[in-house]
């Protein structure tokens, strides 16, 4: 399955932008598959834009590929920060929204997650600003073998701007309760 909504509930299971908008979250329901399994949820902070550059690439599955330069480094393209692509009216329009970014930049590309949020395209012109991530709720199993169990955390209505699963493993779900 994939990350959905359901009314007041997001069905979270992969890495991804769950929620572009703000939300009061009323609780949340972490389910693993197995000892050690991880729910790292986060928020971007777009008051805060780290990065914000102009640079060509090509884009296939969900890699952005720099076509000259070094301009997508680690450190201007961090994994689980949030990348969104503006302004130039060649792109994709579906490229130019939210993206969560899953490998960080090696100087030439980088990936997002999941790589189906990017429409595929040659060459083109793209500008670009990253926003860091901002923890939010994590939750974890114990390392002990069978001693890992549902968890309910009842947040009461606690306001986010927005919401990304940066890491849940896999065959693990969260249900998350919002109003």
């Amino acid at each position: 399955m994939a990350n959905s909504r359901y009314g007041n509930t997001i069905y979270c299971d992969a890495a991804g932008i769950l929620s572009k908008s703000r939300l009061c979250i009323e609780g949340i329901l972490y389910v693993p598959h197995a000892i050690t399994d991880v729910l790292d949820l986060n928020f971007w902070d777009e008051s805060n834009i780290t990065t914000d550059t102009s640079f060509n690439a090509s884009i296939a599955t969900g890699v952005v590929t720099e076509t000259s330069g070094t301009t997508l480094s680690a450190a201007s393209f961090p994994a689980t920060s949030v990348v969104k692509f503006l302004m130039n009216s060649t792109c994709v329009t579906a490229n130019k929204t939210y993206h969560l970014i899953g490998t960080a930049g090696n100087d030439a590309a980088f990936t997002v997650d999941p790589v189906t949020t990017l429409t595929d395209e040659t060459t083109k012109e793209y500008h670009a600003q990253v926003y860091p991530a901002r923890a939010f709720f994590n939750a974890t199993c114990t390392g002990i073998t069978n001693d890992f169990e549902s968890k309910y955390a009842y947040l009461g209505g606690v306001w986010v701007d927005n919401l990304i699963a940066e890491t849940i493993t896999s065959g693990a779900y969260a249900i998350i309760y919002f109003r």
